[in-house]
């Protein structure tokens, strides 16, 4: 399990190195310290696509450790892991299920 200072960590080596577009961002998933397996990189990069879909015009935005239990219920999750990351809730009310990959190294 990865802790929470470490991803604050390597979010906060993704600010200090600035990328200004994809290419940039993927070189600096793949430059962070202390993430051999790239597992803490692929955290990042769900913070990082949670971020974008909120300035799309989402009702709701949620990592799937934040869905609502009842969205959990009306999507069909019930709390169990299905490989989904993000949930989103358009203005009509309607669900719809992101799973973020990130590049491997």
């Amino acid at each position: 399990m990865i802790n929470n200072k470490k991803i604050k960590e390597a979010k906060d080596f993704i600010v200090k190195e600035n990328p200004s577009n994809w290419r940039d961002l993927r070189q600096a998933l793949l430059d962070l310290p202390n993430d051999k397996n790239n597992s803490i990189a692929g955290h990042v990069f769900e913070s990082i696509a949670k971020a974008y879909f909120e300035t799309r015009g989402f009702k709701n935005v949620w990592a799937f450790d934040e869905i609502p239990l009842r969205i959990s219920k009306k999507a069909g999750f019930d709390g169990v892991d299905r490989g989904v990351d993000i949930v989103l809730e358009d203005l009509k009310g309607n669900l719809s299920a992101v799973q973020i990959q990130k590049e491997s190294k």
